[in-house]
């Protein structure tokens, strides 16, 4: 996304808020007629009193003859007056049934939840589960035949507690490990147990919650199943889900973004739990910071593994796990293979029969079948969804075999050989690859094992995807999936073929594409074309490129253009626009709307407005509350918050927290930390460990941290060392370089050097360099020169070269009247 410098804005309006009434009841004092109950009751009690005096009840009322003949009349009226309420009870109880339920106060009626309970999701297929060694038919029939006996893993207790926890509250689950390394399962089996009650929203069914959530659809007590979390976090990625609650047929495409998961987690919508899996890279391809030149493609999706406790999963068993999966073994005869078979304790992989397929791939003798897997491989490096087009497949199969191989090759056959070949199973259903369809009968494309992705992003021998395969698929891939080829590829560096992609799906009209393009050509500096592609894909719906245009005419001084913007993308539902229309305001000045602004952004759930809202008042000296602020932010895990926080508390001499804070983000990645934490150490005499993290500040494109590390050697007393880093620093721009560059040369007797360099640093406008060269001059005589700098100087509030001036012309009236002329001041210290 693009952002705004300093405060990094993004942000949206608050969310609207349905409120679903329960039954009011009537006012207190209003009459109601009589239910049909009371008139049973009375009908019931006229028969007693009937049955009371006929059978004479312990003779209580029989006292003689006249008396008895006395009740007579009593027992008459008892028998017709019962009668009669039995009559009316049964007219008052049919009308109250036909009559229409008068209508209450309360709001529209929230849908009913029809997803289905998570205790009647078994099927491994639905859960993303591998599948495993196939069962031999003489097993036990009380087996699964798609699952083996699970095997109790040491983080059980680590997820479960979590889940015990969220069952309350809601939250945000993430178990990361390789494929195959049981992390699905695990969490299959901690869901089964604990929350085998609970409603099930599968994303990869069609299942869109955002969907339910505007249908109004009560989601309390719901798990969101995101397996495989990364698909759904690349730049723009979308999956097709269905609008209606049930999974209807309205496809549209939908990303799982941070915005959505705030409102899942929203007090009134809860509790809702979101449990997912990913791998280790791609977590942490997602957390790196970028740097400050790159386009940051992966700014939402660095915010949605934030929000989510981390449970790491290794591949491998512990002795304790392995020694209860032998003690299951005898119940289950994959586990037994599995435990007898499987090297280094990779139990889950033994029984996905990952080695089969590695096997297969690499060795298996059939150099066609393995063409056709490297290929589908690479499609799916280079950022292709699946499934895999047939005819990509086979374009870019041919790349992979020899001279020999293509010559010798049968034309008509030999590309649906080799593709029966790599879709023939290792074992059981477990292939390489995979046909998959929409439709009955209709093969849409293929799929490839992940655990065969996994092995070639991780053995050295595969290597990287070559350029030429890059560019084939750019070149041939459908223009409507080129958004993520365009990611991968500038991910890669390889700015060419990426922007190849983009122009591919621009072309196609791809909304998605015209956006990473646009964001691509920013980052580049063609800010004119990236805005004429911002604009197409507003037109073709795309919310995100209306806030990025209000970033565009804002960095370009047209402010009412960028206001209107940003409300349109406001109104249009963009989460960002507010907290990006709140920093215009605050750099108008008009800080109170500014204020305003933010906070109800962060009362949307907006992390950065904590960080746009805290920036402000801290300039404005408002520092506890900046502080809370950066708290919040930090706690939110905002990893630039850490760095503020740090900045804030060294500023105000809490030197101790501050340090803790920079090795915080410098262990996030963030490389501004670096520099301030080297300069912190620095000040505390720790010149070793300064020296080593200005190096690295330095590596990962830091100028400030060439002058600092200049600074620290010319303190050391290493002036050859210092006055060579203090020239890249000059030579990259920067301006405090070039004067303590000048200032160095001038104490070494280099006059003329130096000279050269205050005037490169004074024509910039740097007002020490602009007093130090007057000295300069003043000591050469060349007093019009010098009078002319201090006065630059001066006009910049320099009170230095204000007094230097008054000095200059004092000495030069005493001159003229015939006095001794004093020395100018010197030069000052190193900046």
């Amino acid at each position: 996304m693009l952002y705004t410098d300093s405060e990094r804005g993004v942000s949206d309006t608050g969310l609207s808020q349905e409120h679903h009434g329960g039954h009011h009841g009537q006012m207190a004092g209003s009459r109601v007629g009589k239910s049909p109950w009371f008139w049973g009751l009375l009908g019931i009690a006229a028969v007693g009193l009937a049955l009371a005096i006929r059978l004479d009840a312990a003779g209580y009322f029989a006292d003689g003859g006249r008396a008895a003949k006395g009740w007579d009349w009593i027992e008459r009226a008892s028998w017709l007056a019962g009668i009669v309420a039995l009559l009316v009870t049964t007219v008052t109880a049919r009308t109250a049934a036909q009559s229409p339920t008068p209508p209450t106060n309360a709001g529209p009626a929230p849908r009913v939840n029809a997803l289905p309970l998570v205790r009647d999701v078994t099927a491994r297929q639905a859960l993303g589960v591998h599948p495993a060694i196939p069962l031999d038919a003489t097993a036990d029939d009380r087996l699964s035949a798609e699952l083996p006996l699970y095997v109790p893993r040491d983080r059980d207790v680590d997820v479960r507690t979590a889940l015990t926890r969220m069952s309350a509250t809601g939250g945000f689950l993430l178990l990361v490990g390789p494929p195959a390394s049981g992390k699905t399962r695990c969490a299959a089996e901690a869901m089964q147990q604990l929350l085998g009650k609970w409603r099930l929203c599968l994303w990869s069914a069609g299942h869109d919650p955002e969907s339910l959530l505007d249908a109004g659809t009560v989601l309390r007590r719901t798990v969101v199943w995101l397996d495989d979390l990364h698909e759904l976090l690349e730049p723009s990625a979308s999956v097709t889900v269905s609008t209606s609650a049930a999974g209807g047929s309205n496809p549209r495409h939908r990303r799982l973004t941070s915005e959505l998961i705030r409102r899942l987690l929203l007090p009134e919508n809860g509790p809702v739990i979101l449990m997912g899996t990913t791998w280790p890279e791609k977590r942490d391809r997602f957390s790196d910071m970028p740097d400050a030149v790159e386009a940051d493609l992966f700014a939402d999706a660095r915010k949605v593994v934030g929000m989510a406790e981390q449970i790491d999963m290794v591949p491998l068993f512990s002795e304790a796990e392995w020694d209860r999966a032998v003690a299951l073994s005898g119940g289950d005869p994959r586990l037994a293979e599995a435990v007898e078979h499987g090297k280094g304790r990779a139990l889950p992989a033994t029984l996905a029969s990952a080695r089969e397929l590695i096997r297969r791939w690499r060795h298996g003798g059939d150099a066609y079948g393995q063409a056709v897997i490297s290929a589908a491989v690479d499609v799916r490096r280079c950022g292709h969804p699946e499934p895999i087009p047939l005819s990509l497949l086979e374009g870019l199969a041919e790349r992979y075999l020899t001279g020999w191989h293509r010559a010798t090759a049968a034309p008509d056959a030999w590309f649906s050989e080799a593709l029966a070949w790599a879709c023939r199973p290792v074992r059981g259903d477990i292939s390489a690859l995979a046909p998959s369809g929409s439709s009955i009968g209709i093969v849409d494309g293929y799929r490839i094992s992940d655990m065969l992705l996994d092995h070639a992003s991780l053995d050295p021998e595969i290597g990287a995807v070559s350029d030429k395969v890059r560019r084939y698929v750019a070149e041939h891939a459908d223009g409507l999936v080129c958004w993520n080829l365009l990611a991968r590829a500038y991910q890669a560096g390889k700015l060419d073929i990426a922007e190849l992609a983009g122009r591919r799906g621009a072309q196609a009209g791809d909304a998605r594409s015209l956006y990473n393009l646009g964001v691509l050509l920013t980052g580049s500096g063609r800010v004119e074309e990236a805005e004429a592609l911002f604009r197409r894909a507003a037109d073709a719906g795309d919310v995100d490129a209306l806030n990025n245009l209000g970033v565009l005419r804002a960095g370009a001084g047209r402010a009412e253009e960028a206001e209107a913007l940003y409300r349109r993308a406001i109104d249009a539902g963009q989460v960002k626009a507010l907290n990006n229309l709140g920093v215009l305001r605050a750099g108008a000045g008009r800080a109170e709307e500014a204020e305003a602004l933010y906070r109800r952004a962060i009362d949307a759930g907006d992390v950065d407005a904590l960080i746009s809202l805290a920036n402000m008042l801290a300039e404005d000296g408002r520092g506890e509350e900046a502080e809370a602020l950066y708290r919040r932010a930090v706690d939110a895990g905002h990893v630039r918050a850490l760095f503020n926080l740090a900045n804030l508390l060294a500023e105000d001499g809490r030197l101790e927290e501050a340090e803790a804070l920079y090795r915080r983000a410098v262990d996030a990645g963030d490389v501004y930390a670096l520099n301030n934490l080297a300069l912190l150490l620095a000040r505390a005499g720790q010149v070793e460990e300064a020296e080593a993290l200005y190096r690295r500040a330095i590596d990962a494109g830091q100028v400030e941290a060439l002058n600092n590390l200049a600074i620290l050697l010319a303190e050391d007393g290493r002036l050859e060392d210092a006055e060579a880093w203090y020239r890249r620093a000059a030579d990259a721009g920067h301006l405090d370089a070039s004067f303590n560059l000048a200032l160095l040369l001038a104490q070494g007797g280099r006059l003329e050097d130096a000279e050269t360099w205050y005037r490169r640093a004074a024509d910039a406008g740097h007002a020490n360099a602009l007093n130090n060269l007057a000295n300069m001059l003043a000591r050469r005589g060349r007093f019009q020169e010098a009078e002319a700098l201090y006065r630059r100087a001066a006009d910049t509030g320099d009170l230095i070269a204000l007094n230097n001036l008054a000095t200059l012309l004092a000495e030069h009236d005493k001159a003229e009247a015939g006095g001794h002329v004093a020395n100018p001041p010197g030069e000052g210290r190193f900046f």
